[in-house]
Formats: C-alpha cells, structure tokens, sequence
C-alpha cells in the first residue's frame, strides 16, 4: 500500500512539474506588412520568470526576436494596451509591436519601425490576434 500511495505521489508530483515547463502563449496573431508581405507573431512566456518573448515571423524562416513586457497605457479611448514587445538587437530602427484590445473586444496590432529621434515611429503593418 506504501508503494502504491508512493506512486501515485510521484505521478502527480511529476504531472505537475511537466505542465509548469509549457510556456503559455499571450497572443498569436496574423497580419500584414505594408509592402503585402504576411507575418505571424506570437507572444509567451518563457523558462526565464517575468520574461516575455515575442516572435515575429516572414517569408517563411526569417524571424525578429522581441522582448515584450506587459502595459497599462491607453492609446486611445477605450483601447487598453496589453503588450509592447521591442526587437533585441541594439542601434536604431528596431522594429516595435503593440498589441490592444480593440473596440469590438479582439486583440489587435500595430507593427512599427522607429526613427531617428524626436520622431515617433512608422506604421509598416498591422496584426489581427486570436
């Protein structure tokens, strides 16, 4: 009886530590860039606690890593925004992702390149997320 209760302790002990080590995913979005191309993003978490990762994928292998972090801004009236993920790469230009919970409830996405300051950054595609 030791052996079984033993047992049955481990399994769900080992169950649970298996269902912590798959990340969760924030956001998994499509959409366009302005030039027509199709990118996919995706938002979730990682092994690291508290940090948030974000894919953004186009023309078939080529991806930009992201650093996301959660935000509590409004860009406009009753849109809240949920993610700001920034490209991990030093120098100008990187490209930024904001994603916000648009007026009809679904979450949506704008893709930006920043610029040289003081100009705010470029529009260049746009994300719808599941």
């Amino acid at each position: 009886m030791k052996k079984f209760v033993f047992a049955l302790v481990s399994l769900l002990i080992g169950g649970t530590a298996q269902a912590s080590l798959i990340p969760a995913i924030y956001a998994a979005c499509q959409g366009k860039l302005s030039d027509g191309t199709e990118v996919t993003f995706t938002v979730r978490e990682t092994a690291v606690v508290g940090f948030v990762q974000g894919l953004l994928q186009y023309d078939g292998d080529q991806a930009l890593s992201l650093i996301c972090r959660n935000s509590t801004e409004s860009s406009a009236k009753d849109r809240l925004v949920t993610h700001v993920c920034t490209e991990n790469r030093a120098g100008e230009g990187k490209i930024i992702v904001r994603l916000e919970h648009g007026f009809s409830g679904h979450v949506i996405g704008q893709i930006q390149r920043e610029q040289m300051f003081p100009l705010p950054a470029h529009n260049i595609g746009h994300l719808f997320c599941r």
